[in-house]
């Protein structure tokens, strides 16, 4: 697919072109007349250049309309959510699930539910979007450390109750984190695991599972997994993943009954696409692993993530000039060092990814 992209200048000074599209982004798309390869963004799985999928998506608006202006707790209610929520479930192995109109308000939905404990400890560069009020005072070591650490902390800390907050996957070094280790937590104390798995929910761990289902199944731990629709699944919508005690609890909550729901047409395209997610799963993996095996420059990189992050600070510019644009921004936050990432996701040409690494062999 290719997009033309006209530009929106003339009540802005900027000199960047690039940052005043007026049309969405593709595998490819025209700036000033000239063709440029995008391989940058959370479109992983490349449901939002997926034509079936759009086919979908106009279906669902054709039969529940543009948006639900209802509260998910009112007395009439649309039964394509709770319909969603049992797929979900159901897909990425946990007991029940909760749909949200966002990552952000699934994670902050969980975090005004839970963080009343005193007892919160964050591994480190964890999401803004776990956070309660502002980034949480975590001395930067690596996951391994931390999880160590912790583990020896509550174990050895008179306190019986705690709470763990921490990224599934952390997209900067990059990394899939892992959290069976936490199955070691003497039983008498009683922990909550909150995950945010926006990062790889729908395509890593077990064939897109996600992370939920490596969690350790114990009665004194809380298993709680949040995470953003709008990036492997494509569509602007949030979930959480629990048991059905803490889904209740959540469902009951003032935030979730006064939020508006997630656009129902994003609901049914979700149950409806079932074999365009599994289609574009193995495309993907296709599409890394031709990447992966050609790859010769240095890159920070872990196998079952389509993520590469380069210690090139001159890395953007270089591929621009060859009609190339990768991530390059602050992250996660504005005062943060500029994290320049190469993403390759499924709607990706074998061309295309030719043309990077000739791009790439030339640096």
């Amino acid at each position: 697919m290719r997009i033309v992209v006209n530009l929106m200048m003339s009540h802005t000074n900027s000199p960047d072109p690039f940052r005043h599209l007026d049309c969405g982004t593709s595998r490819k798309f025209s700036v000033l007349s000239e063709d440029y390869l995008f391989f940058s963004g959370t479109d992983y799985l490349g449901i939002s250049q997926n034509d079936d999928f759009k086919s979908l998506y106009i279906q669902g608006i054709e039969k529940w309309g543009f948006n639900n202006g209802t509260s998910r707790n009112n007395n009439v209610q649309l039964n394509i959510y709770p319909e969603a929520e049992k797929l979900i479930a159901a897909n990425y192995h946990a007991p029940a699930a909760l749909v949200t109109s966002s990552g952000y308000l699934a994670a902050q939905l969980v975090v005004q539910s839970f963080f009343s404990e005193k007892n919160i400890l964050f591994s480190p560069l964890t999401h803004p979007a776990i956070w309660l009020n502002s980034k949480p005072s975590v001395e930067i070591t690596s996951f391994e450390s931390w999880k160590r650490d912790t583990i020896h902390h509550i174990n050895t800390s008179p306190e019986e109750k705690f709470i763990i907050v921490s990224n599934a996957v952390d997209p900067q070094q990059p990394a899939l984190l892992h959290f069976e280790d936490f199955s070691t937590i003497d039983p008498s104390k009683q922990v909550t695991l909150i995950i945010d798995d926006s990062h790889g929910i729908g395509f890593t761990r077990n064939e897109g599972k996600g992370v939920y289902q490596t969690l350790p199944q114990q009665k004194n731990i809380t298993n709680i997994v949040v995470a953003s629709m709008a990036k492997g699944l494509g569509i602007r919508a949030g979930l959480v993943l629990s048991d059905e005690a803490t889904i209740d609890q959540l469902r009951k909550s003032g935030m979730f009954i006064g939020a508006s729901p997630a656009a129902p047409a994003s609901m049914y395209a979700y149950v409806e696409a079932q074999h365009i997610y599994r289609h574009a799963y193995q495309t993907l993996q296709i599409n890394n692993q031709y990447f992966r095996e050609k790859l010769t420059q240095p890159f920070s990189c872990v196998e079952e993530l389509p993520i590469y992050v380069s210690a090139n600070e001159q890395l953007f510019g270089q591929l621009k000039q060859q009609k190339i644009l990768i991530s390059s921004f602050a992250y996660p936050s504005a005062s943060d060092p500029l994290l320049n990432r190469i993403i390759i996701n499924a709607a990706h040409q074998k061309e295309d990814i030719d043309q990077l690494l000739k791009a790439l062999a030339i640096q």
